[in-house]
């Protein structure tokens, strides 16, 4: 499950690019994932009480984003559009960027899906920051 969240370090940039949705996970002061469970309470009062917005929840902690919502993000707030795509066994990314006149995509190289997902996200930020 811990590869449906991105890592620490795209996290913590989309924090700085404006990044403020509810999360199931977050990343504690050691850059450990840690997702959260509470038998006792619903999620919908999980997600009013302490997962609102992508706010610090303690000291040096932020949350964890699902690399779709990450893609969704930069799709909603930045129109920057990606997909990954297969070429025989290996993966490529491409990024279309509707803010621009000619439309023309980025594309990554040859890769595991898995490495396209975070060179596609990592893409993602370059062009915004």
């Amino acid at each position: 499950m811990n590869k449906e969240f991105i890592e620490y370090e795209q996290a913590l940039a989309l924090k700085e690019l404006g990044f403020d949705e509810p999360c199931f996970a977050f990343y504690n002061h050691n850059h450990q994932l840690l997702r959260y469970t509470n038998p006792d309470k619903d999620w919908n009062s999980l997600f009013n009480q302490t997962l609102r917005n992508s706010k610090i929840i303690v000291p040096d902690t932020y949350t964890a984003p699902l690399y779709s919502q990450a893609f969704r993000f930069f799709r909603e707030k930045y129109q920057l559009h990606n997909g990954i795509y297969p070429y025989y066994d290996e993966y490529e990314f491409q990024i279309k960027d509707f803010r621009l006149p000619t439309n023309t995509p980025i594309n990554g190289g040859l890769m595991k899906y898995e490495e396209a997902e975070l060179a596609c996200l990592n893409k993602l930020i370059e062009i915004v920051k």
